[in-house]
């Protein structure tokens, strides 16, 4: 899809003139000038809603978010749209295909603009089955603005209240996401102070907004009532960090007196540990059956050199922060790949956090030298009620940059046994990890994803070996694990040899191809090339039994 400028002819200077024309825009939003960008604004939202007209099967067009709300930052909020209509699906791409030019063309525009093209019958079935989706349409009841067309958005009934707290978590991971992102990579989002700024509020605002929601506060009709709200609750050095953040956003994000960065992070880490405790007693989260895993240490998939990798990281952090205490190496459900593993530093609760300097210099150390593991290790800090990621990966890996018990009670679990304590004694704690209404939904969602494209795939969709070994062993993984929660018990297979013995206590083990694609994944992690392209067709005919 295009919307990224670059692809255009003079793409790399237009993009850099996007830069500068919104610089442009944030200095001048409080002149005069500011009734210009108001008409601004408004015209790119014509422009969506003249484009999406052109197609007879459109039913509506929404602004969303901050101009939805009428709640503008010139130059810092984007315009965000949401699509809905009926069409077959060579329009629907048309569509998506105009929109993502728009989005390349113009700074104003979400980059994701897009994606917001939903066909009525999906625009349903995400509400019904996405917790992030079903989020962002509930709050289209309150916040969206209809455009054009028929108010579908309305009829929408509330979020069930089974399913209200995972609404909230996948809220507070979105922003997370943004966070990291801005602090810990790269790119404009970490370079430009504006961003820096205005995510670093954004996040903020919206996070602690939810931890009040959360204590039963009323939703705030605006971001700026939601940090105002905040404020009044706040005290001592929180309260004043509030406040900066408040007095930058009047500036519109152009300045912050210290680290926006920093005092951010030191509100977030507290709000997000009070959220997991608050959130591990809402029904989303209550257990919903028995649950064990099946990893054994040595049928993991942990090399040697990744092994060696971790405890050296660790290593260096340990004799540089005093509040350090232990560190876990562990694979996860919560993983795309069964040889993705986690990293978790658990920190002496009573010692000072890390400060954001020594924060970014085990990222940067990570980034650098992550080429020394065989496998992919997300770093993450242990906190007493869940565990969040430092380091920024993607956009699309936003299901695992928070955790706690009863979203990935696998994590919690293994971090209990000394076996995956690669530094330290075993993580203690009161809370006991659980088959939550929210992982069997996840889990699910993700299953029936890889379940519908199965007809599509062809030899040429995986770009690598690897990459098909880890789509297939994840999508064996997942049908097991689903299989055997459906029966009231569920059990987390976290290495092939697991995958196996479930699959064939289940009765829908293929010994011969199962030992095959084994060998071909740790030939692969190990460097050595396989024949794993030759068996697609079987591949393809054996997963589709357990549609």
């Amino acid at each position: 899809m295009p919307g990224d400028p670059t692809q255009f002819r003079w793409g790399r200077f237009f993009s850099r003139a996007k830069v500068l024309l919104r610089w442009v825009v944030v200095a001048t939003a409080q002149t005069p000038l500011k009734h210009f960008y108001q008409w601004v604004y408004r015209a790119h939202v014509r422009c969506v809603v003249w484009v999406a007209k052109g197609f007879a099967a459109t039913a509506c067009v929404y602004s969303t978010r901050s101009v939805g709300k009428e709640d503008i930052a010139f130059g810092v909020s984007d315009v965000d749209m949401v699509v809905i209509g009926e069409w077959p699906e060579e329009e629907q791409i048309r569509l998506m295909r105009k929109l993502g030019t728009l989005a390349a063309l113009s700074p104003l525009y979400d980059s994701g603009l897009w994606q917001q093209v939903h066909n009525q019958t999906s625009f349903r079935n995400l509400w019904e089955t996405d917790y992030f989706f079903q989020s962002r349409f509930d709050e289209g009841h309150r916040q969206w603005k209809l455009e054009y067309g028929t108010d579908i958005a309305a009829s929408l009934p509330a979020v069930p209240e089974e399913r209200r707290g995972g609404c909230y978590y996948m809220e507070v991971r979105s922003w997370w996401l943004h966070f990291i992102a801005s602090t810990f990579g790269e790119g404009p989002t970490a370079q430009d102070p504006v961003f820096r700024n205005s995510i670093a509020y954004k996040s903020v605002t919206e996070i602690l907004e939810i931890d009040h929601l959360l204590n039963g506060g009323t939703p705030a009709a605006s971001r700026q009532d939601a940090l105002r709200g905040s404020i009044s609750r706040a005290l001592g050095p929180d309260r004043d960090s509030l406040e900066r953040l408040e007095r930058s956003a009047r500036k519109n994000h152009r300045a912050f007196p210290g680290d926006v960065q920093d005092e951010s992070l030191r509100l977030l880490l507290p709000a997000l540990n009070q959220i997991h405790s608050k959130l591990i007693k809402l029904p989303s989260f209550a257990s919903v059956g028995e649950f064990t895993v099946d990893a054994d240490p040595e049928e993991v998939l942990r090399a040697p050199e990744s092994i060696a990798y971790a405890q050296g990281l660790v290593h260096r952090l340990a004799t540089h922060w005093p509040a350090y205490r232990a560190a876990y190496l562990v694979p996860s459900a919560s993983c795309f790949a069964m040889d993705s593993l986690l990293l978790l530093i658990e920190l002496n609760s009573a010692a000072t956090l890390p400060s954001i300097h020594e924060l970014r210099e085990i990222c940067a150390l990570h980034s650098r030298s992550r080429a020394e593991s065989p496998q992919p290790i997300a770093l993450y800090l242990l906190l007493p009620s869940g565990a969040v990621q430092l380091e920024f990966v993607n956009f699309t890996e936003m299901w695992r940059v928070l955790l706690f018990p009863p979203s990935s009670p696998d994590v919690f679990t293994l971090i209990k046994r000394q076996e995956f304590a690669i530094d330290g004694v075993p993580f203690e704690s009161n809370v006991t990890p659980v088959w939550s209404r929210f992982a069997y939904d996840v889990a699910l969602e993700e299953v029936s994803v890889r379940r519908s494209v199965l007809s599509r795939v062809t030899p040429d969709v995986f770009p690598s070996p690897i990459e098909i070994l880890r789509n297939v062993w994840r999508h064996l993984q997942l049908e097991a694990l689903l299989r055997t929660a459906d029966r009231g018990s569920a059990l987390a297979p976290l290495s092939p040899a697991a995958v196996r013995r479930q699959l064939a206590a289940l009765g829908l083990s293929n010994d011969r191809l199962l030992l095959a694609l084994e060998e071909a994944y740790r030939s692969e992690l190990q460097g050595r090339t396989s024949n794993v392209r030759a068996l697609i067709p079987e591949i393809v005919d054996y997963l589709k039994t357990f549609s």
